[in-house]
């Protein structure tokens, strides 16, 4: 089956056996799966002496000057606002915007969908062992690793496949737009963080420098991995007391570095640099996986949209979605998180037209999910999926709703569940929680400028509250005060 129709397939390919349909014309919306329907919103009787207190807990523990501007939210279980600053103001969320492109996929996809990537050919290895051409067809799966695609190419020795007398062909032209988000600061293309994206996705689309010292004043040993020989290294770092070692691209576009400095002696360590280029990367990743394999090759590594009759030979699933989000969640993973952002628009959404795998389409899907479940969404600006972007909006109001509303779908349990529970593990593990800890479930963001925390916390007396804090103060990412409120905000909460 040709995979140029993969945006509007996407569903079908990767929720096969979820009991999901999907239509299959570029001139038709696609079904995903929308069986969300809410449950019944328990009202939690609040007295004028609880209101008060859900009040003064908030004030008295917000004193630090960082939230005399914030964006503060507090709701109950039917989504009534207990507590509002700024509800309506759009601010910087940093890492906390993941949540959105979170319930929207678990609620779009469903919590048991596999994303695909494919090792195809015009047809089975001939009699000598010979192929064609040999495809290596991208869904959008962000977790592929080079040992699981090294599991492929064996399989296709173990199959029978000799030679390739063809090319190494990738097709990801699922995504339609380029890699790097031109929204993100440019200093942030240099390191793994902000990896690109691409339908062909491979080791979290970066490399890895392993540098192992050797004995003080001779060089150290520098492995690329996965192997590709196309990657250029100038220079060799030495082995020394202090590590002083420095990678940096010598061109934008390039997969060519300058490695210099020097190793302590001891362990071997790692250095993760952003792959640009990703789909000839891999096709060229891929061939050398072939030579390892004694799979004969003298083609070329490009890239290409494949033929409508292949044959697949080999095929690699992701871990179901709800897996997926938990790790995007508890890691903070912006990879996960712009992958799926892309995935989400080839879906087309609730009702969309299909327009290709981009930020922009993802994003109408995800203010489609907003719109169709009622969540105001004042200032609202989705610039990307994972929140590293400066300019993406989002009001504490549109959180907290969010929140409110995607624990009350069929979702509810794995969305919950995918926060880490602050105080205990992820991202979230170093806030200083007392009767609150075991108690909250979060996530946090911060880059320059942006202090944010959003989850949930389970009440004694009045069930789960969501909480939305969002700062947006010069230098409030790394503010004490901050983290010290908020968590003392959560253990008077608890006690409701």
């Amino acid at each position: 089956m040709s995979l140029r129709a993969l945006p509007a397939l996407l569903a079908l390919l990767a929720l096969a056996g979820c009991g999901f349909t999907a239509v299959t014309t570029d001139a038709q919306p696609v079904a995903v799966a929308h069986a969300d329907t809410s449950a019944p919103l328990a009202r939690t009787n609040w007295s004028p002496t609880d209101l008060a207190r859900v009040h003064s807990i908030l004030e008295d523990s917000l004193r630090s000057s960082y939230f005399d501007h914030a964006g503060v939210a507090i709701a109950d279980e039917s989504g009534r606002l207990l507590y509002g600053k700024n509800v309506d103001r759009g601010f910087a969320p940093a890492s906390t915007l993941k949540v959105l492109v979170a319930a929207t996929s678990l609620a779009t996809l469903g919590t048991n969908a596999r994303l695909d990537t494919s090792l195809a050919s015009l047809d089975h290895p001939d009699s000598e062992g010979r192929i064609d051409d040999l495809w290596l067809v991208g869904g959008g799966d962000p977790t592929l690793d080079p040992i699981a695609l090294h599991d492929g190419i064996a399989a296709l020795y173990r199959d029978g496949v000799r030679r390739v007398d063809g090319d190494v062909i990738v097709d990801a032209t699922s995504f339609t737009t380029p890699e790097q988000n031109k929204a993100w600061a440019p200093d942030d293309f240099e390191y793994g963080y902000a990896a690109g994206t691409s339908a062909i996705s491979l080791n979290w689309n970066v490399i890895e420098f392993k540098v192992m010292p050797t004995r003080v004043g001779e060089p150290a040993r520098v492995t690329v991995f996965p192997a590709d020989p196309s990657i250029i290294i100038h220079g060799t770092p030495m082995t020394g007391y202090d590590t002083t070692l420095t990678i940096d691209r010598t061109k934008p576009g390039l997969n060519e570095f300058n490695i210099r400095g020097s190793i302590a002696q001891g362990w071997e360590q790692s250095y993760f640099r952003p792959v640009d280029g990703i789909p000839l990367w891999a096709a060229q990743v891929v061939a050398q996986m072939l030579h390892d394999q004694h799979i004969l090759f003298n083609g070329q590594a490009r890239l290409g949209s494949d033929p409508i009759a292949v044959q697949t030979l080999w095929e690699h699933r992701s871990p179901p979605l709800d897996a997926m989000i938990k790790q995007m969640l508890f890691e903070s993973d912006n990879h996960i998180a712009e992958q799926l952002l892309r995935v989400l628009g080839t879906t087309g959404g609730d009702g969309l037209m299909v327009t290709g795998g981009s930020e922009e389409a993802g994003a109408r899907v995800e203010r489609a999910f907003l719109a169709g479940r009622d969540v105001p969404t004042p200032g609202l600006h989705i610039v990307d999926g994972s929140g590293l972007a400066e300019r993406d909006r989002i009001a504490p109001i549109t959180i907290v709703r969010l929140l409110e509303v995607a624990d009350h779908l069929p979702i509810g349990h794995a969305y919950v569940s995918a926060f880490p529970r602050a105080g205990i593990e992820g991202t979230v593990r170093h806030h200083d929680l007392g009767p609150a800890l075991g108690r909250v479930h979060a996530k946090s963001g911060h880059i320059d400028g942006v202090n944010s925390l959003v989850g949930y916390v389970d009440t004694r007396h009045h069930g789960r509250l969501a909480f939305a804090f969002l700062v947006n103060e010069p230098y409030a990412d790394d503010a004490i005060s901050i983290q010290v409120g908020i968590d003392r905000a959560l253990d008077e909460l608890v006690s409701l």
